[in-house]
């Protein structure tokens, strides 16, 4: 099935093709006026395609994602599973080195990229495989209840999606990532996802004094 990609756009005229139904228990976005932050480059003055259609593995219809005109994404799906996975294609589009560090950095495989030029991940990388954070995420995906888990693996094959187009050379390797090649970003799982999770809880675990 299609992914539609358009914006920046105003939601009012987007609410208004979609028939701004709610009966489906998704919420429609309060429409922006449009706004001239939505021109300004990055600090990489690099810039995002943010029209166009993509064929997106997995959806059971037609899912609009729509940029304001603050860059914000909001999804239009008939379904939970397909706006999970369009979300998790969003976002590895906006923060593939991101998801792609935080991962390696939860699986302790820093090292692998970094080891030569940053000698000391490698004893970061001991540390997360001491935690034994995979074993945990890997335990909490096997409990999750059956109508939650399909929602977290559509996300995760979203994000696997846009990884696979960065690999196979059909979506370029982030300007942020000088350090990656695009064999880096591997196939991304609903562990993986749980696993930053684990990270990000275990990074504010941390008190002051």
């Amino acid at each position: 099935m299609s992914l539609r990609l358009r914006g920046p756009w105003t939601l009012a005229c987007v609410a208004a093709l979609a028939g701004c139904w709610e009966s489906d228990g998704f919420v429609r976005p309060v429409a922006h006026e449009p706004s001239s932050h939505a021109e300004v480059e990055g600090p990489l003055a690099d810039r995002l395609p943010i029209d166009g259609k993509v064929d997106l593995q997995g959806l059971t219809a037609p899912v609009d994602i729509v940029r304001d005109a603050y860059g914000v994404v909001h999804i239009y799906a008939q379904s939970h599973e397909d706006a999970f996975r369009a979300q998790g294609y969003a976002v590895a589009r906006d923060r593939a080195v991101q998801i792609e560090s935080l991962r390696r950095s939860a699986h302790g495989r820093t090292a692998e990229i970094l080891g030569a030029v940053s000698p000391e991940t490698i004893d970061q990388d001991i540390v997360m495989r001491t935690l034994g954070l995979r074993a945990v995420a890997e335990r909490e995906v096997e409990l999750m209840l059956p109508v939650v888990r399909p929602w977290v693996e559509a996300f995760a094959d979203g994000v696997s999606q846009h990884f696979q187009e960065i690999r196979e050379g059909r979506a370029p390797v982030p300007p942020a990532g000088q350090a990656f090649r695009s064999s880096h970003f591997e196939p991304f799982s609903a562990v993986d996802a749980l696993l930053i999770d684990k990270l990000m809880q275990f990074a504010m675990s941390w008190s002051v004094g």
